[in-house]
């Protein structure tokens, strides 16, 4: 992987400034059906990191409103990049796949990470790009673009890969429940 900081923006010249809308939009979707839908498939996202507002489908790329209200001022500019943001921006993904995948949905790693600037607004609008499915379909691979309120990109990850648990039926959450902490 390579973490890198830059200046500018990156070669695909994205701005959020413009409303937002995915290339022929196919769906819109919002964050009760998102999260619900996956919550039956084993992501049992919760409180901060269920940060989707809502979701512009088209047909290789998705548009997305993230917001951080959940999460407090002070606690976001603790990180670099809150894990929450980041995982409510990466799964923009997910909604590509709401009626043609089962399974929860899971990512594997990332080629290049560029950083920007700092998030520090508490909306982001986020565009979902897929590449390439690959490993015998098992594995997707697309890149992500964060913006903030200004439409300035913020950061851009590249090769972000991801899969599905696959499974026959919903999924069933097992009496155990692991809770998890993020600490700086």
């Amino acid at each position: 992987m390579t973490i890198s900081c830059g200046e500018t923006q990156s070669s695909s010249n994205l701005r959020a400034d413009t409303p937002l809308k995915a290339n022929d939009p196919e769906k819109n979707l919002g964050a009760e059906e998102f999260y619900a839908h996956w919550e039956s498939q084993g992501n049992a996202w919760k409180d901060s990191f269920r940060g989707i507002e809502n979701l512009q489908l088209g047909q290789d790329n998705v548009w997305g409103r993230v917001s951080t209200d959940s999460i407090s001022q002070e606690h976001l500019l603790d990180y670099c990049v809150h894990p929450a943001l980041l995982d409510a921006c990466a799964q923009v993904f997910a909604s590509m796949f709401q009626e043609t995948r089962s399974g929860a949905f899971v990512g594997h790693s990332v080629d290049q990470v560029t950083y920007f600037k700092a998030p520090t607004t508490k909306a982001y609008s986020v565009h979902a790009k897929l590449l390439k499915t690959e490993a015998g379909g098992n594995h997707e691979v697309g890149d992500l673009d964060i913006f903030d309120n200004d439409g300035q990109l913020i950061m851009s990850l590249s090769g972000l890969k991801f899969s599905f648990l696959e499974d026959e039926g919903t999924y069933q959450q097992s009496a155990q429940t692991i809770e998890l902490c993020w600490e700086k």
